[in-house]
């Protein structure tokens, strides 16, 4: 039996969508012309509000209190639906993962950029010093 290029193409996917972590369970999942999406509903809220994060990152609109919220968004979901409490559905997924990918992309990305500061500044403070102490 002959495997298509397009079969291979989507084994690929879904192999990159378990090394990010993903459970993929079908039920959970999108699918497109017969094809699952690489990742469940919710990772595809998460990855799909990454561009949104870099700008919210760069211009700073939202503080780390509200980023936190955002995450606790789909953190509830998540639990009512472990809990048995309410049973979540693949748009809501969606949209919690969306809400809460973009409070947890923003915080991780500007903790990034915070370390990236840090270590660039020390390093420079570090070779200003052995250029003050070779001038001696």
């Amino acid at each position: 039996m002959m495997i298509s290029n397009n079969d291979r193409r989507w084994m690929r996917l879904m192999k990159v969508g378990h090394y990010l972590g993903c459970h993929q369970i079908p039920e959970r999942s999108f699918a497109y012309k017969g094809y699952q999406f690489p990742v469940c509903a919710r990772c595809t809220g998460v990855f799909a509000s990454f561009p949104l994060s870099v700008y919210c990152s760069v211009k700073k609109n939202l503080s780390p209190g509200t980023c936190l919220r955002m995450c606790s968004v789909m953190l509830t979901d998540w639990l009512l639906q472990y809990l048995d409490i309410k049973q979540s559905n693949n748009s809501r997924r969606l949209i919690t993962g969306f809400i809460g990918g973009l409070g947890f992309n923003t915080l991780y990305l500007r903790g990034s950029a915070s370390l990236i500061k840090k270590f660039t500044k020390s390093a420079r403070e570090g070779q200003e010093e052995s250029l003050n102490e070779k001038e001696k």
